[in-house]
C-alpha cells in the first residue's frame, strides 16, 4: 500500500486551520508534516484536525515560534521529539507510520536559515535516525539552509 506524504511550513497552524482542513479534504495524502506551528501543545487544534481527517497526531509545540507536527490518517507509533543542537526548541519530531508492509519513519523538521555566528551549528548539524535500519526514514521539512546532510 503506497504512503503519500506532504510537508507544509504552515506559519501558524491556528491561523491556517481552514486552509489545512481544505487541503486535507481535497487530497488523499496519508501524512501531513507541519513546520512553524507556533502554538503550545495544549492549544494545538487537535479536534479540528481530527475532524479534517487526521486522527493520529504527533505534536511538539511552543509559543510564538517554531513547532512541528505530524498529522496522519494512519496510526503513529514510536513518537519522539528530538533536541536540535542541544536546544529544546521544537524543531524536530518523528514517528513511525504503519504502511501495511511495515513501518516507515517520518520526520517533521524545521531548519531555518542561520543568520548569525551562534546559529551556524544548527545549520550544520548532522541528522541521524534513532530508529533501527529496518524502518526506512523519510525526511520532509522546511529547510532554508543547504547542508551536506540533506
Amino acid at each position: 500500500m503506497p504512503l503519500t506524504v506532504a510537508t507544509w511550513n504552515v506559519n501558524s497552524v491556528r491561523k491556517r486551520l481552514d486552509q489545512v482542513a481544505r487541503f486535507a479534504h481535497a487530497t488523499a495524502i496519508d501524512v501531513l508534516c507541519l513546520q512553524e506551528t507556533k502554538v503550545v501543545n495544549d492549544l494545538f487544534p487537535v479536534d479540528a484536525l481530527t475532524e479534517a481527517g487526521f486522527p493520529y497526531q504527533a505534536i511538539a509545540g511552543m509559543k510564538g515560534y517554531n513547532g512541528v507536527a505530524i498529522l496522519s490518517r494512519r496510526p503513529l507509533t514510536e513518537v519522539r521529539v528530538e533536541p536540535w543542537c542541544g536546544r529544546d526548541d521544537c524543531r524536530h519530531i518523528h514517528a513511525q507510520v504503519e504502511t501495511g508492509t511495515g513501518p516507515v519513519e517520518v520526520h517533521s523538521l524545521y531548519v531555518p536559515a542561520a543568520t548569525t555566528r551562534t546559529q551556524r551549528p544548527i545549520r550544520n548539524s548532522p541528522i541521524s535516525s534513532p530508529f533501527s535500519t529496518n524502518s526506512p526514514p523519510f525526511w520532509p521539512g522546511a529547510r532554508r539552509a543547504i547542508s551536506p546532510w540533506f
